[in-house]
């Protein structure tokens, strides 16, 4: 038997545990529960993350567990289990030894699109960013550009962003400047474009929304938070 891949959801934090950059790890069963962390806590830790349910087994967080952090980049470390897996920047030199690379960077943008149109999903705004994109990749493929490597669940940089993202191309910057732009950008893609399906990433407004969406649900007789 092929051992399963190892996910950052296997790596389990403990109910309030502490986490490198101040944030802190909660599941949450009920909403009563949700909304008086919250009712504390939302000043200080602005930024959240919470697992959808829509993979099983869950990748990052499982339905009920929520990530709050007081920054974007230490949100997306928790969430990822960056240092654990070892994620880190690379400068990707698309002109010199990485051509496999770049014909793999087409592919996936192409393909991405073709699925997207397929499903229905991919809108106005997707197909916009992705003519848009023509002339910046064409640009990054003269000069490279900075890449995560070492990414979890099998995936690569390429399913990582979305077709918004816009990767840094100063092959000059120190990668302690690089490795905390990427982690912001992950929030902010992810935020934006719901990259990935089985995991949201919150502001503070996004929480407020989140728990007045289940007390809607619970007030109209819908399923509740619990249930879900």
């Amino acid at each position: 038997m092929i051992p399963r891949l190892v996910v950052p959801s296997d790596l389990r934090y403990d109910q309030g545990e502490v986490l490198d950059g101040g944030a802190l790890f909660y599941r949450f069963d009920t909403l009563a529960e949700l909304k008086t962390f919250w009712a504390q806590k939302r000043a200080e830790l602005p930024f959240a993350c919470v697992g959808t349910g829509f993979m099983h087994p869950a990748r990052f967080l499982d339905r009920h567990e929520w990530i709050f952090s007081p920054s974007k980049q230490a949100l997306v470390k928790a969430v990822v289990r960056w240092d654990e897996f070892g994620v880190a920047p690379r400068w990707c030199d698309l002109m010199s030894d990485e051509r496999p690379v770049r014909i793999e960077f087409q592919r996936r943008r192409a393909s991405r699109r073709d699925l997207g149109l397929a499903l229905g999903t991919w809108s106005p705004q997707d197909e916009a960013a992705y003519h848009s994109n023509v002339h910046p990749v064409r640009d990054a493929m003269r000069r490279g550009f900075w890449r995560l490597a070492k990414l979890p669940c099998g995936l690569t940089h390429f399913d990582w962003f979305s077709e918004h993202a816009r990767m840094p191309n100063d092959p000059g910057l120190p990668r302690d400047r690089v490795e905390p732009l990427l982690q912001s950008m992950t929030y902010d893609d992810w935020k934006s474009h719901h990259t990935l399906n089985d995991i949201e990433m919150l502001d503070a407004p996004g929480v407020d929304s989140e728990i007045a969406y289940w007390e809607q649900e619970r007030a109209e007789g819908r399923d509740p938070y619990e249930d879900f």
